[in-house]
């Protein structure tokens, strides 16, 4: 089961250090990534952190390559992506 939560400081505080949370994956920022960090390695809880990164991308099977390359700069989105995650067709989906 996957759940996508956003929360204050004092919330994310609980949720991470929550017994019940199997794993943590965090993006963000480096100081808060390594606030978590810490309080993961207290209970040795399984955490992936992307810090400081910039506009990470997910391009799915269907997107139209072409249309997005092309229409990237008129609609001001950056080039530079420091998180790219493209599906991978020999993969299958879950």
């Amino acid at each position: 089961m996957l759940n996508v939560v956003t929360a204050d400081r004092e919330v994310s505080e609980l949720l991470v250090t929550d017994p019940r949370v199997d794993k943590i994956t965090f993006t963000g920022s480096t100081a808060a990534g390594r606030r978590i960090a810490s309080l993961c390695g207290e209970r040795i809880a399984r955490c992936t952190l992307e810090l400081g990164g910039k506009s990470a991308a997910v391009i799915l099977d269907d997107a139209d390559v072409a249309t997005l390359g092309r229409d990237a700069g008129r609609r001001g989105v950056a080039p530079v992506r420091t998180g790219l995650f493209v599906a991978d067709p020999h993969r299958g989906h879950p």
